[in-house]
């Protein structure tokens, strides 16, 4: 599709997440308690799956790597795995507090999800925790996977990015260098830098991650 057609995909309230299909075909929007999913190239849309709670804000939808599901996830305490072919719901995962985030593994065998607190490791089939960890001090606000599915990076309020060790959740490496709280955290697609942003202002590229060995 050439940059110069842009689609416009209306909604009924203020829309704080999407994320596009692996293929590109797809995007899945999450505006108050709705997820829709929308046809890119004919800007139609395919269809909206109901099952958060009534007044819920979603604040995360992502795609799993090959297509096969969509995870939502909101103030709720709720995630939700839905089958993105079909849009019926395949799976819940009830969380302590409201989810920030949900992350899938590269090769869609697991899913992390972020709460103010904590985060979990789960199996997308079977609905198992596999490993959690709870943080004590500062609200976690972001998780993101390491391309090669070994590591999870996090941020949150206590300006720390923490690199955590997948299968136990445990503390590997802990960046610092910001002055306020994070924002968001990017893998570099080769899995040997983190970016971070925060309200502070800054955009740090934490060097200090592919010195080390993992």
């Amino acid at each position: 599709m050439p940059l110069s057609q842009i689609r416009h995909f209306p909604h009924d309230s203020s829309v704080l997440w999407c994320s596009w299909s692996p293929d590109s075909t797809y995007i899945a929007s999450a505006s108050s308690n709705i997820i829709s999913v929308w046809n890119v190239f004919k800007g139609s849309l395919l269809f909206s799956f109901l099952g958060h709670t009534s007044g819920t804000s979603i604040f995360t939808c992502e795609w799993s790597p090959f297509g096969v599901f969509i995870a939502s996830g909101g103030d709720d305490g709720q995630v939700i795995i839905w089958n993105a072919k079909t849009g019926q719901e395949w799976l819940r995962l009830p969380q302590r507090a409201q989810v920030t985030s949900c992350t899938w593994s590269p090769c869609e065998s697991r899913i992390a999800v972020t709460t103010d607190d904590a985060i979990s490791v789960w199996d997308p089939d079977s609905g198992i925790l596999l490993a959690s960890y709870h943080q004590n001090i500062g609200l976690i606000v972001c998780s993101v996977w390491s391309p090669d599915g070994c590591h999870i990076a996090s941020g949150s309020t206590n300006r720390e990015v923490i690199l955590w060790k997948h299968n136990t959740i445990t503390e590997h490496l802990i960046f610092t260098g910001h002055k306020n709280q994070l924002t968001c955290c990017s893998w570099f697609p080769d899995g040997t830098k983190i970016a971070s942003t925060s309200v502070d202002g800054r955009s740090e590229n934490n060097q200090d991650f592919f010195k080390r060995s993992l």
